[in-house]
């Protein structure tokens, strides 16, 4: 499909044309005066915008226009917004002074109200589960509940087997 300058409506390739912002039509850079090195900086920064002369004499004083009620409007509702919040504090029922904590505990028993363990249970397990993460692991031992006793046996069963490997050694 051909392109066509909307000032001169004459054939143009895409590469010699700038496009208005505002309306969209096509220019030929020639018409709209504009050098090779303008068009590759519009073409280059798609910040930039380049707007036609049609747009810029009609259309900026409405925009302007339309802008200004809107920043009016927007402070008279920020205005009726900060009134309302003013007005706030004295709605709010004093009973609702809860800590982080009750809230938790309420969300946890709602959540499940067969919940056997608290928060502070599952830190400590996590807790204990990393300090125990790099524990030599013994099995078909005796379990004990401390950890002196589990020293001992530890102890015990490896100078048995350090007996175990000198006769060993001694007899090969």
């Amino acid at each position: 499909m051909a392109l066509t300058c909307h000032c001169c409506n004459k054939n143009v390739i895409e590469i010699e044309t700038v496009c208005c912002y505002v309306c969209n039509n096509l220019f030929s850079t020639s018409c709209v005066n504009l050098t090779d090195k303008d068009t590759r900086v519009l073409r280059s920064k798609k910040n930039i915008k380049w707007t036609c002369t049609t747009c810029c004499s009609v259309e900026v004083p409405n925009l302007i226009h339309n802008l200004t009620a809107l920043v009016t409007s927007l402070q008279n509702d920020i205005t009726e917004l900060k009134s309302k919040l003013s007005s706030r504090p004295s709605d709010v029922n004093p009973n609702l002074t809860f800590t982080f904590e009750e809230v938790v505990h309420e969300v946890e028993e709602r959540l499940n109200p067969n919940l056997t363990f608290t928060f502070e249970e599952v830190v400590h397990e996590v807790e204990e589960r990393r300090r125990k993460e790099k524990n030599l692991v013994l099995f078909n031992l005796e379990d004990t509940e401390s950890i002196e006793a589990d020293k001992a046996a530890v102890l015990d069963l490896l100078q048995h087997m350090q007996a175990l490997v000198n006769c060993f050694c001694l007899v090969t």
